[in-house]
């Protein structure tokens, strides 16, 4: 409709459109022109037509239109098309407003379409629906279970490996910088610095031989390229979940509030502050906090339990101007 409009605007000034490109440096003026009616740098024949272009206001799909456009397109027999074209847009929109305003118009097209849909289509079922249940078996896919070598190397990519194989490969072990033992039927347990944890299903990570690619992490958990994995391990292997933030804040949840069946679910909100470690804890005595001007150490088994919503506590006393560098658990 917009374009209709334009050109039959651009029909009523036609000598003053043609003069307007014909005049015009280049396409870019010619196209200001149309648009805010600035005449600067076109000469135009008569004065007449120079204060009909000043007037231009076309949108700048229409005077892209009208650029691309032969202008011999707009002679009489062509601009009545265009008008008619533009009547029939005109009745088809407020027909098409009357029945958005009101329930009952709308639900009686939908009601109309469909039963021409349902004439138009009126073609006999070819296939026969039967009640017999021994006709169809569905496949169940049983995961074989069986303890796997899961490792990761420098570059995130992930992979499984028979576990006598990376045993008996003694030479090759250090090309990983994270290996661990995962079950076959497990999730694998990853959480990043922006607090969200990941869940990947082991049967998910690809099994190879020892010195076959794996996949990357981000593959099989969609990880945000601006985010880094802080905690990575199955959930079979620990306990507790242990959280230290920048401002001294720790945060002790049990591992079972993080079964989902969701691949993603938020791990801790950051409370605007820095997640520094996290930390899978199983038997583990004691956490050590090493700060720019003292460190800290703090016994795992006296900390309190917290729901994963919960902040934590503030149990560590930073000096003025003491930062938190590091955190390990022993």
């Amino acid at each position: 409709m917009e374009i209709l409009d334009g050109l039959c605007i651009a029909y009523e000034n036609l000598d003053a459109v043609i003069e307007t490109i014909r005049y015009s440096k280049n396409l870019a003026t010619a196209k200001k022109c149309l648009i805010t009616g600035d005449i600067t740098d076109i000469t135009f024949k008569t004065k007449k037509l120079s204060n009909i272009a000043k007037k231009f206001s076309f949108t700048e799909l229409q005077a892209q239109t009208i650029l691309d456009m032969k202008l011999q397109r707009l002679n009489g027999l062509e601009i009545h098309t265009i008008e008619k074209n533009r009547e029939k847009c005109k009745k088809e929109i407020e027909q098409y407003e009357k029945i958005l305003k009101s329930k009952r118009i709308l639900n009686n097209a939908i009601k109309k379409d469909l039963i021409t849909l349902k004439e138009k289509y009126a073609i006999p079922r070819k296939t026969k629906i039967i009640d017999n249940k021994n006709e169809y078996v569905e496949e169940k896919i049983e995961l074989v279970n069986e303890r796997l070598e899961c490792v990761i190397d420098r570059f995130n990519y992930i992979k499984t490996i028979d576990i006598n194989t990376f045993l008996k490969a003694k030479d090759d072990q250090n090309l990983f910088k994270k290996v661990f033992e995962i079950n076959s039927t497990n999730k694998l347990c990853i959480i990043t610095n922006s607090g969200n944890l990941y869940q990947i299903k082991a049967s998910d990570i690809p099994k190879t031989k020892l010195r076959e690619k794996g996949i990357p992490i981000s593959n099989l958990c969609k990880i945000n390229e601006d985010e880094q994995i802080l905690f990575i391990g199955p959930f079979e292997s620990y306990r507790r979940i242990l959280f230290v933030f920048s401002d001294g804040y720790i945060k002790n949840v049990n591992i079972t509030e993080y079964y989902s069946r969701q691949k993603r679910i938020v791990g801790t909100k950051l409370y605007n502050n820095e997640l520094i470690a996290v930390f899978g804890v199983l038997d583990e005595k004691t956490l050590e906090i090493k700060g720019e001007k003292k460190d800290y150490s703090i016994q795992i088994d006296t900390l309190p339990t917290h729901g994963k919503n919960v902040k934590g506590n503030k149990l560590i006393r930073l000096r003025k101007n003491d930062k938190i560098q590091a955190a390990a658990i022993s």
